[in-house]
């Protein structure tokens, strides 16, 4: 059986470890894995960006949550206070946005982190509900 070539970007953060996401942006952002991830953090509070090569339905869903969306790749959409840049195996390691993320010194993290992150952390609103 012949093995699958996929792209390994390694990470600047491992899965389990600490992850800033106030301030977050997707590469791949409209793909399966990755856009539900963006909602979610969007719909949390974070500040999200993130690209892709084409629109879609689900890209313009997430411009309406207040997601900024750029079609395209590119080492400008990176925004300059970014505290995380995204990734799947999809993305190449050359990708500008990646590199970009590295020049800056900003965490680069694979989507298995971010799920980490949110699922051992509740909602601020949930949060504030049970100390009250």
């Amino acid at each position: 059986m012949a093995e699958t070539a996929v792209p390994k970007i390694t990470p600047s953060v491992l899965t389990g470890g600490p992850v800033d996401l106030s301030r977050v942006h997707f590469v791949g952002l409209g793909g399966m894995g990755m856009l539900p991830v963006a909602r979610v953090c969007a719909e949390r509070g974070f500040t999200v960006s993130g690209s892709d090569t084409q629109t879609s339905e689900g890209l313009e869903v997430l411009a309406g949550l207040g997601v900024t969306v750029h079609v395209g790749h590119g080492a400008a959409q990176v925004p300059p206070n970014t505290s995380a840049v995204v990734f799947t195996y999809a993305v190449g390691e050359d990708n500008p946005e990646i590199c970009e993320a590295r020049r800056r010194g900003v965490a680069v993290v694979h989507r298995s982190a971010v799920l980490d992150v949110l699922k051992c952390s509740p909602p601020i609103d949930t949060l504030m509900s049970a100390l009250v």
